[in-house]
């Protein structure tokens, strides 16, 4: 029996345990074991339910909840408990991931985590209190906004609605990791975050960016360095000039290892606004400590949409600010800074030196702890430090 139907039992397990005969649950949970195995009930009373039709239920029930026995239910149980572990979840919050993840990946458990809801006689946060056995209070507490679970961007709010029993939903990405045999943090984090193509240029290559290049160079080595969290570089202009080329040689220059967040989709494909924000916000934390990685986001402002399309809402810029504002606390926001570079078109890059030092509102390049987002502030500075 693998894994996950073990699981699957152990709450229907739980459920017989604390509900009579005549309870709904009584009338549905026949049916989800005869879902989950091969095995035929007892056939229920067609008069009032009694305790000794119920009980020959449980001991049925009893008897098919054997030791787990391995499967994806098992790795999924793993990956989770290496997250719970790097972001600093409790032993809660980790249970409830997990839970989330068998809900989101394994039909047979949310099959029975749907049909005891449809009860009425269960809510989600009782259902996680027998499955983590922790109280219900706590249970309510970790699903809170402000929660660790729900800030670290592991889980995503569902929208709610008839077809969404669950409050919570992962990213399709994430829950393709949560399947892989990876063994530890490192090998989950490759998988989730590649490292970004080689350059095919030089630095030397770039020499028409002369200063400039040398203060960007110093600004990230020092940053990596010193483990400076809130350093974020914009390199902006028209489309090959050479924008994301740069980010990856200045990464090899300064012995750090690029990757790239949200450059596909969960299915490979072009990725939608929502599963790039998603990715940005895991990356930032789950890399937030590491000293010899750079994060490498490619054309950031498409984040904010169309103005005026119907199929899209546009962006609000001051939400996408504060999601990566409430970063947890061992980032410092108030060293929080952007350097803006200005890649001109191809003909008139060698020899230009224009470059906007300041505050500044987007990033393409970060250091991870750094993926803090600020608002233009419209001053500029030139290379002596003085007011543009």
């Amino acid at each position: 029996m693998s894994h996950e139907q073990y699981l699957a039992l152990d709450l229907i397990a739980r459920l017989a345990s604390r509900f009579g005969p005549t309870s709904r649950i009584a009338k549905e949970l026949p049916g989800w074991l005869e879902y989950l195995t091969e095995v035929e009930c007892p056939e229920r009373p067609r008069t009032r339910p009694g305790a000794i039709w119920w009980e020959k239920i449980r001991e049925l029930v009893r008897s098919l909840v054997p030791c787990a026995g391995g499967g994806e239910g098992e790795i999924v149980q793993g990956n989770a408990a290496l997250l719970g572990d790097h972001f600093g979840l409790s032993p809660v919050e980790t249970s409830m991931l997990t839970f989330v993840a068998l809900y989101k990946i394994f039909d047979t458990f949310e099959h029975v985590v749907d049909g005891a809801l449809e009860t009425k006689e269960v809510t989600v946060p009782l259902l996680l209190s027998w499955f983590c056995l922790a109280p219900e209070a706590e249970i309510r507490a970790a699903m809170r906004a402000s929660s660790r679970l729900v800030s670290s961007g592991l889980v995503q709010r569902n929208s709610g609605g008839r077809y969404h029993h669950m409050p919570f939903d992962l990213s399709d990405r994430l829950t393709f990791a949560l399947l892989a045999e990876v063994g530890n943090i490192p090998n989950l984090i490759a998988l989730m975050f590649p490292c970004a193509g080689a350059p095919e240029a030089e630095w030397q290559d770039f020499e028409g960016l002369g200063r400039d290049a040398d203060l960007m160079h110093d600004l990230v080595s020092k940053a990596l360095a010193n483990s400076t969290p809130g350093v974020n570089i914009l390199l902006y202009g028209p489309p090959g000039t050479g924008k994301t080329e740069f980010a990856k040689v200045l990464a090899r220059k300064v012995g750090a290892v690029l990757r790239a967040v949200g450059e596909t989709g969960d299915e490979g494909g072009e990725p939608a606004r929502h599963e790039r924000l998603v990715e940005l916000s895991i990356a930032s934390r789950m890399l937030g400590q590491r000293s010899d990685t750079v994060l490498l986001f490619d054309e950031m402002e498409d984040l904010f949409g169309v103005r005026g399309s119907f199929l899209s809402r546009e962006m609000s810029k001051v939400h996408f600010n504060r999601i990566l504002e409430s970063n947890p606390g061992d980032l410092d926001h108030k060293l929080g800074r952007c350097l803006r570079s200005c890649l001109p078109a191809p003909d008139e890059l060698f020899g230009s030196d224009a470059i906007a030092v300041g505050k500044g509102s987007i990033a393409d390049m970060a250091t991870p702890g750094g993926a803090t987002f600020y608002r233009h502030s419209g001053c500029s500075l030139d290379r002596s430090g003085r007011k543009a």
